[in-house]
């Protein structure tokens, strides 16, 4: 089986109710090779579903990520012109609120190829990746983790940023904690 349903919050636990069915949904991305024909790919069907306790909505049905990055998931925020300009955006964000001048390590997560510390000009301090297919330049990078335990930093003024990577994640409260 390559997708799972559960009526489950992913927040807090309890059930959620369907609010609505689509099926054959189609995904915005798939991975995979190049083919002459997409027709039956790409489409699982789908619910959105919502908890009334903690008000919280998820969509029913998790596809496993090995299904939608595949294998040879090789796409780089900074090839992308839809990620760069997203990217700029949040930077100019976190620039103009996030005060870095008082940060000794960014913390990326999900950071990809380092687009967005390098566009927050973080480069004279510590920055972290944490991300299974991470890669940049190693001067400006100074560590790429997948596993990541972060207690090193616990101490350190620090800054954790993520652009384009909490709507992959499963369970969100158990990625928080």
């Amino acid at each position: 089986m390559n997708w799972r349903k559960s009526n489950i919050c992913q927040l807090c636990g309890k059930a959620a109710e369907v609010v609505f069915q689509m099926p054959r949904f189609p995904l915005t991305e798939c991975y995979e090779p190049w083919a002459e024909k997409f027709e039956d790919r790409g489409y699982y069907d789908q619910a959105f579903i919502y908890c009334s306790p903690c008000n919280h909505g998820q969509l029913e049905t998790v596809i496993e990520p090995k299904i939608l990055y595949g294998e040879g998931y090789r796409t780089k925020t900074g090839s992308s012109i839809g990620s760069r300009v997203a990217v700029n955006n949040f930077s100019a964000f976190i620039k103009e609120y996030a005060n870095l001048l008082r940060r000794q390590v960014v913390i990326d997560i999900g950071g990809n190829d380092a687009t967005l510390v390098e566009r927050l000009g973080f480069t004279d301090n510590f920055a972290v990746i944490v991300d299974p297919n991470a890669s940049g330049d190693a001067l400006l990078i100074k560590e790429f983790i997948e596993n990541a335990d972060l207690t090193p930093w616990r101490m350190a003024s620090k800054l954790i940023v993520s652009s384009h990577t909490l709507e992959h994640i499963e369970n969100p409260s158990a990625f928080m904690e």
